[in-house]
């Protein structure tokens, strides 16, 4: 039996941040049959308390922003 991983994503810390514009965690997850790169921004909110910014970008895709998005860096 092969493991469903339909809607379900996993997210790292990303020990390659060299810049506050690099996210703090990367990973991937899969919606649809559709592989995506997730990355995710760590934040401090004066009422609401430390929260987490994400980004969902189709794996591969040429339109990402720097090397924030290097898909080689996701660690598996």
């Amino acid at each position: 039996m092969e493991y469903d991983n339909e809607r379900k994503g996993v997210l790292f810390h990303n020990k390659k941040k060299t810049t506050d514009k690099q996210p703090d965690f990367r990973g991937e997850m899969t919606v649809e049959g559709v592989r995506y790169q997730l990355a995710g921004w760590k934040y401090s909110h004066k009422t609401y308390g430390t929260y987490l910014s994400l980004k969902l970008s189709p794996w591969g895709d040429a339109g990402r922003s720097g090397s924030d998005s290097d898909a080689s860096e996701i660690p598996f």
